[in-house]
Parts: C-alpha cells; sequence; structure tokens
C-alpha cells in the first residue's frame, strides 16, 4: 500500500469555551475535559500509525498528567510547538515588547520543560503577531493566518 501524506495539527489547552463566554467553572473540570478528548485523539492517531503537530500553552502543559502525555507523544515522534503561554492572554492588549517577553517566556519555558527546541507558533485564538516578532524569536514558521472566517474571532 502506497504511503500518503497529510499535515494534522491540534492546538491543546484546557477546555476554553466557558471562560470565553464568562461562564464561571472549576479550573480542573476544565482540564479533565480536555485531558479526556486529547486521549480519545491519541487512540485515533496510534490505531492509523499517524503523527501529527501539537500546539500547546505553557499553561495546559504544566500540568501533571497532561506534561506526561506530551512526553510520550514527543518520543513517538509528535512535534510540540507553542500556542502561547496561556489561551486567555489577550495579544491586542500587549504592546510589542510585553508581546515579546511574553512568547519568548512561553518558548523558553516549553524548551526547558521538555528539553526540545520549539520550532513552530501559532497564538491563541488565531490572535495576530507581527512576523517580525515571530523572526525574532527563531521561529521556523507561524501557523496563526487562518484563511476562513472564525465567527467571534
Amino acid at each position: 500500500m502506497k504511503q500518503k501524506t497529510i499535515l494534522l495539527t491540534f492546538d491543546l489547552e484546557e477546555f476554553v469555551a466557558p471562560k470565553e463566554q464568562g461562564i464561571p467553572c472549576d479550573e480542573k473540570e476544565l482540564f479533565r475535559i480536555s485531558i479526556m478528548g486529547l486521549h480519545s485523539l491519541i487512540h485515533v492517531l496510534q490505531k492509523h500509525n499517524v503523527h501529527a503537530t501539537f500546539f500547546t500553552t505553557v499553561t495546559f502543559s504544566e500540568d501533571k498528567e497532561v506534561a506526561k502525555i506530551l512526553e510520550v507523544l514527543i518520543k513517538n515522534d509528535h512535534e510540540l510547538a507553542l500556542h502561547g503561554y496561556d489561551h486567555m492572554d489577550v495579544y491586542a492588549t500587549m504592546n510589542k515588547k510585553e508581546l515579546h517577553t511574553n512568547l519568548k517566556q512561553a518558548k523558553s519555558d516549553l524548551e526547558t520543560q521538555f528539553k526540545i527546541q520549539i520550532h513552530g507558533f501559532r497564538a491563541p485564538r488565531l490572535q495576530k503577531v507581527p512576523f517580525s516578532l515571530i523572526k525574532e524569536l527563531n521561529f521556523l514558521y507561524e501557523a496563526s493566518v487562518h484563511p476562513t472566517l472564525v465567527p467571534g474571532h
């Protein structure tokens, strides 16, 4: 059978829909929901021997259970990339220096935590980040540009 190539990427953060709507919820429950979905996704990827890129926030990666899952993904040749420090960060309220500091710290924290180089970036909620900043932070690629209308974003 001829091998096919497909590019799959997934954003990893705690379930944020309630936060985005201003609905109070238990933080542990938001993480539990995302972890449950991540386990299901990994099962499908393993079943079909498919590798993917996972864009994660530092906030999500710092959860002990999540960190263990991400370590296994890395060992199994999936790519880990940066999805920002926290999914609720609002880049439009940051000046360039603040944004630079935020993303530099996030990239450094992921690289230190997992002892790997982070090459890719996708902004939370597909927010705009100047390409000059992406270059300054030594990302090889940026995947926030989205050619489709995403309601509310």
